[in-house]
């Protein structure tokens, strides 16, 4: 659906004054650091004055713990279909669980969620308002593969990739090859949508959308996949925190990782 097939010239204008008192007041307020992510705030304001106008009834959406969330919580008389696109949780290193979700206040007119597995539903109830929400199961279409040839023998590392964390996760591959040579081999799995790539020569590019190699370990920043590899492969996903990216953190736990499944890897 186009927004201007919905949109007056009227909607445009409280758009626009809208998101520009928005961006000015992050300037003066103790969230100023978050000013660069008010490039989206027209978009944002427009959206929600086209869709209150349009008195939609049913929205589906895959986002579980953004701004679009907010939105479409905040349309009167609106029943929304939330479709789970990610985890919603990761362990921080000492292990203790750390919810994405941070909003001010629970979640409205969600009428059903589907999820990836029972956890899940769990951790919805946290930022969701339960009342008249039923729940439904997403089912996985992910195949496991073989390890290419070249990797026989190596501790098998898979990276679940994103166009946004490219730059953070080459710089964990390119330590973990100055850790480990020649005893460990690297898959980068790209994300469906993404368009830069790994220049790391050494590393295997994988692009196939609903398989991935049977690996050893891991690393991913809270993909939509990892609780589907959970359970695929019985191991569990090493996530980093992906506001901090903390490369040092993440190299000892992976490390930590391998000195109990692989130790002839320090020999």
């Amino acid at each position: 659906m186009n927004l201007l097939h919905i949109s007056s010239v009227w909607i445009l204008v409280k758009a626009f004054f809208y998101s520009s008192l928005f961006s000015w007041s992050l300037v003066f307020s103790k969230e100023r650091s978050l000013i660069l992510y008010s490039y989206s705030s027209f978009n944002w304001f427009w959206c929600y004055f086209a869709l209150s106008e349009s008195k939609i009834n049913n929205i589906w959406l895959s986002n579980h713990y953004d701004r679009w969330n907010v939105l479409v919580s905040n349309l009167k008389n609106t029943r929304v279909t939330m479709v789970q696109h990610g985890t919603l949780y990761f362990y921080n290193p000492s292990q203790d669980l750390t919810l994405f979700p941070d909003f001010s206040g629970k979640l409205k007119q969600v009428r059903a969620i589907y999820t990836l597995n029972e956890i899940s539903k769990m951790y919805y109830g946290r930022f969701v308002d339960t009342a008249n929400l039923c729940f439904g199961s997403i089912k996985s279409k992910l195949q496991i593969v073989d390890w290419r040839e070249r990797g026989i023998g190596k501790f098998k590392i898979l990276i679940v990739g994103h166009q946004g964390e490219i730059q953070f996760q080459s710089i964990v591959i390119e330590r973990l090859f100055a850790h480990y040579p020649k005893k460990i081999d690297i898959c980068y799995k790209y994300h469906p949508n993404q368009t830069n790539q790994c220049r790391t020569l050494e590393v295997w590019e994988y692009r196939e959308k609903f398989s991935i190699p049977k690996t050893d370990l891991v690393i991913s920043y809270g993909s939509s996949l990892d609780d589907e590899i959970e359970q695929l492969l019985d191991l569990k996903v090493c996530h980093y925190d992906f506001r901090e990216k903390n490369v040092k953190q993440l190299i000892q736990d992976v490390e930590s990782i391998l000195g109990k499944q692989s130790k002839d890897l320090y020999v």
